[in-house]
This record gives C-alpha cells, sequence and structure tokens, in this order.
C-alpha cells in the first residue's frame, strides 16, 4: 500500500509541475502581447503621422534586418534539433543491435538457461 501512495504523491508532483509550466508558458506569452499592443498604442499617441512618415524607408530596412535574424537563429535551431535526433536514431539502432547479439549468444546456452535468457535478458545464469 505505501508503494501505490508514494507513486500517487510522485504522479501528482508531475502533474504539479507540468501544470505549472503551462501557466508559466502562457502567462509570458500574454505578458509579451500584452505588453507589445501597450507600446504600440504608446507609439501612436505620442509620435505624430508627420514623423513616423518621415521614419518609414528607415523602418523597413530595419524589420528586413529583424527577419533575416530571426531566420537564421530558426535555421540554427533546426540544425541542432535535427542533429540530436540523429544522435538518438543512432543509438536506439546500437541498442537494438546489442539485443540481437544477446539473443543470439544466447543460443549458446543449455535450453534451461537460454529460455530464462530470452525471457528477461538482464539475468546473469547461476554461478556467473
Amino acid at each position: 500500500m505505501g508503494l501505490v501512495s508514494s507513486e500517487l504523491v510522485i504522479l501528482s508532483e508531475d502533474v504539479w509541475a507540468m501544470l505549472s509550466a503551462w501557466f508559466w508558458a502562457f502567462f509570458l506569452i500574454g505578458a509579451t502581447l500584452l505588453l507589445t499592443v501597450a507600446g504600440s498604442l504608446l507609439v501612436r499617441r505620442l509620435i505624430t503621422v508627420e514623423v513616423l512618415q518621415r521614419h518609414n524607408d528607415v523602418a523597413g530596412f530595419i524589420y528586413a534586418v529583424i527577419g533575416v535574424v530571426y531566420a537564421v537563429l530558426l535555421g540554427f535551431a533546426a540544425v541542432t534539433v535535427w542533429e540530436r535526433y540523429d544522435r538518438a536514431q543512432a543509438s536506439v539502432e546500437q541498442e537494438a543491435n546489442d539485443l540481437a547479439d544477446l539473443y543470439r549468444d544466447a543460443q549458446t546456452f543449455p535450453s534451461d538457461i537460454r529460455g530464462t535468457r530470452k525471457s528477461n535478458p538482464r539475468l546473469r545464469p547461476a554461478g556467473g
């Protein structure tokens, strides 16, 4: 009974951590959105249309630079994720090969030990 209650405590901590992460994600996204809208409204009230028109050409180049920087960062992130995926796939393939080798090597054991090895490859034969 103690094992079940400790599993429930671990489960509830995991659920709490997940909900906390979701809360902070929505909070940060919402706060950023609110700050952006408030900043835009404040700039529109404080700066006249004439000033905004004079700086329109410069703003276009600034947005272009921001777009290029974002694209480069997004490209680096995609390459990093792809490399980690390749490493994980190589690790899974290596583990599968190791398990296949272990299964093949188990054929050399006597039949009573072979059955135990095939059902649970982590068990060691008696005396070994």
